[in-house]
């Protein structure tokens, strides 16, 4: 069972190998579909959403069919967990 203790005055909670393993399936997953782009350059694969930055350095257009490594992040605007493509693993222009 997970527990924690105090190393050097700082807190390191203890999490064991299944647990890790847990969290990780739980906050990172591969998103595919067709990508849609924003007039304002963000855009997104299904209800993931994929940030300017990344359309920018992958070269995404309108309707590529991607897949994304994506990882779940608090929207603090929508007060609600939802998904972030961090990466792009793959990438078919639609030409």
């Amino acid at each position: 069972m997970p527990s924690s203790r105090t190393i050097g005055g700082v807190w390191k909670p203890q999490v064991s190998s299944f647990s890790a393993s847990l969290i990780r399936k739980t906050l990172k997953k591969e998103i595919s579909g067709e990508f849609e782009r924003t007039r304002q350059s963000f855009g997104f694969v299904g209800d993931c959403f994929v940030p300017k930055s990344l359309v920018i350095a992958e070269k995404l257009s309108g309707y590529d069919r991607v897949t994304v490594m994506a990882r779940k992040s608090w929207d603090k605007k929508k007060g609600h967990w939802s998904w972030t493509a961090i990466e792009v693993i793959e990438k078919n222009p639609d030409r």
